[in-house]
C-alpha cells in the first residue's frame, strides 16, 4: 500500500507530478479495462464449458441407466436361450431313443410273428414301452409310433424357432448394449475435455483477475501519491488521502470514549486501558497501569501521538492509527481530524508534531 511513498517525494519537486501520475493512471486504466474485458470472455466460456460438461453428464446418467436395462434384457435373453437349446438337445436326444426302441420292436414283431414274444419283449423293453398299452395290435403300434415321432418332430421345429427368434433377439439386444456402451464412452471423453477446458479457462481468468487486482492496488497507491503531490505532502500535518463516511475499519467499540473522537478511533484498534485526552496518552502517567513499549519510530500497528499545538488541537493533542510506514513518513487512520462523523485516511511526510509511538 506504501511502496510509492519514495517516488511520492521525488516527484514533489516537480511541477509535472500531477501529469505524470494522471497519465499513469489512464494507462492502467485502460490496461485493467482490456483486462477485464478479457476476464469476462474467459469467465463466459468457463461457464459454458461448466454447462456443456454438466450436459454431456445428464446425458450419460441417461444412457447408463438404459444401459443397465439392456444388460438385464440381455442377460434374461441369454438365458432363455441357453434354456430352449437345453430343451432342444434333450427333445432330439430322446427322440433318437425312443426311435431307435420302436424300431428294434418292430424288427422283434416280423421276426417272431408271434404276438406272445413281441408282448414279452413290449413288456420287457424300457424307453419307448411307458407310451405303449400292452398291445399286441400292430396297427395299433405303428399308429402310437407315427403319433409320438409327429410330436417330437414338431416339438423339436418349435424348440427350433424359437431358438430362432431368440438367437436374433439375442444379437439385436447385445448390438444395442454394444451400441450405448461405445456411446456412453464418448461421452465420457467429451465430459472429460469439457471439464479440463473449464479448469483451464478457469485457471487463466484467476490470473487474469489476480492482475486485474494488481492494477487497482497500483492505480489506488498513484491515485494516493496524486493527491500528496496536490497537497505538498511537506507541512507536518500531511495530505488527505480518503476520507470514508462513517467508520468502517473500527473493531469494538470502546466504551471509555465519546463516539467519533480520535482517542475513541485508536483505542476501537487496540486494547486501551485507560481514558484520558490524546496528548496524555504518552506524557502522562495513564500507561503506566499497562504500560506498553513507547518509541519515535513509526511502525505498522503502532499509535501515532502528535503533541498538542501545531496542526493539531491546542488543548488535546490527536492520536490515529498507523497502517504503512515508508522511513520517517508513514500513513494513518483516524477520526476527527476532518471532522467528528467519518474516517479518513491520511499521508504525513515525517514526525515533526510526533510526541512519540505506542506499540500495543
Amino acid at each position: 500500500m506504501f511502496s510509492l511513498v519514495a517516488a511520492v517525494a521525488s516527484l514533489l519537486t516537480s511541477g509535472t507530478a500531477s501529469a505524470s501520475y494522471a497519465s499513469e493512471i489512464q494507462q492502467l486504466q485502460q490496461e485493467q479495462s482490456q483486462l477485464l474485458g478479457q476476464l469476462q470472455s474467459l469467465q463466459g466460456q468457463a461457464a459454458s464449458a461448466g454447462q456443456q460438461a454438466a450436459a454431456t453428464q445428464a446425458q450419460i446418467t441417461s444412457i447408463q441407466q438404459r444401459l443397465a436395462q439392456e444388460q438385464a434384457q440381455l442377460s434374461q435373453v441369454n438365458a432363455e436361450l441357453t434354456s430352449t437349446n437345453n430343451r432342444l438337445a434333450l427333445t432330439k436326444a430322446r427322440m433318437a431313443l425312443d426311435r431307435s426302441q420302436l424300431s428294434d420292436l418292430v424288427d422283434l414283431l416280423y421276426e417272431r410273428g408271434s404276438g406272445d414274444s413281441f408282448a414279452d419283449t413290449l413288456a420287457n423293453s424300457g424307453g419307448v414301452s411307458q407310451f405303449l398299452d400292452q398291445t399286441l395290435d400292430l396297427q395299433t403300434l405303428r399308429q402310437r409310433f407315427s403319433t409320438l415321432t409327429d410330436q417330437l418332430v414338431a416339438d423339436t421345429d418349435s424348440l427350433k424357432t424359437l431358438q430362432a427368434t431368440q438367437q436374433v433377439q439375442q444379437q439385436q439386444v447385445a448390438g444395442l448394449v454394444s451400441g450405448l456402451q461405445s456411446q456412453n464412452s464418448q461421452l465420457q471423453a467429451a465430459e472429460s475435455t469439457y471439464r479440463s477446458e473449464q479448469d483451464s479457462l478457469g485457471g487463466e481468468a484467476a490470473q487474469v483477475a489476480a492482475q486485474v487486482q494488481g492494477i487497482s492496488n497500483q492505480i489506488l497507491l498513484l491515485e494516493e501519491a496524486e493527491a500528496a503531490s496536490w497537497g505538498g505532502g511537506s507541512g507536518e500535518a500531511g495530505t488527505i488521502l480518503h476520507v470514508y463516511s462513517g467508520y468502517p475499519n473500527l473493531g469494538p467499540y470502546p466504551d471509555d470514549y465519546p463516539r467519533g473522537q480520535c482517542t475513541w478511533f485508536a483505542a476501537s484498534e487496540a486494547l486501551i486501558t485507560w481514558a484520558a485526552n490524546a496528548n496524555g496518552w504518552i506524557s502522562g502517567d495513564l500507561n503506566s497501569a499497562d504500560p506498553y513499549p513507547i518509541g519515535s519510530t513509526p511502525r505498522v500497528g503502532s499509535i501515532v501521538v502528535f503533541a498538542a499545538g501545531g496542526a493539531y488541537n491546542y488543548e488535546f493533542g490527536h492520536v490515529a492509527w498507523v497502517v504503512a510506514v515508508e522511513g520517517a513518513a508513514f500513513i494513518v487512520d483516524e477520526a476527527n481530524f476532518v471532522n467528528g462523523y467519518d474516517e479518513d485516511q491520511r499521508y504525513v511526510p515525517n514526525t515533526d508534531g510526533v510526541e512519540g509511538f505506542i506499540y500495543p
